[in-house]
């Protein structure tokens, strides 16, 4: 599972929402989707755990294209991490 943000909604960013997943111990792929073309907000989102950053700016095609493939990269990652976790674990067993 895969969830997809908008950097800006109605009463915080996507960069709080990402912080405070992540300071739950929510460990879901998240790709942070916005308009803001800033350097600072694809750093922070990173570094907060966003498995990736995409600018709403540009062609639709080509916009949306990335986001289609960064999804999937995404989910592709999340699932090797999950049978990696898998196979520990049953190799302790």
């Amino acid at each position: 599972m895969t969830f997809v943000s908008d950097y800006q909604m109605p009463g915080k960013d996507g960069l709080q929402f990402l912080k405070e997943l992540r300071e739950k111990g929510n460990r879901i792929s998240f790709v942070l989707f916005s308009g803001e073309g800033r350097n600072e907000i694809s750093i922070e989102a990173l570094g907060l755990g966003a498995d990736r950053y995409f600018s709403i700016i540009g062609s639709p095609e080509t916009v949306y294209r990335e986001l289609s493939h960064g999804i999937e990269s995404a989910i592709d990652r999340a699932m090797t991490e999950i049978e990696v976790w898998q196979n520990r674990r049953n190799m302790k067993q």
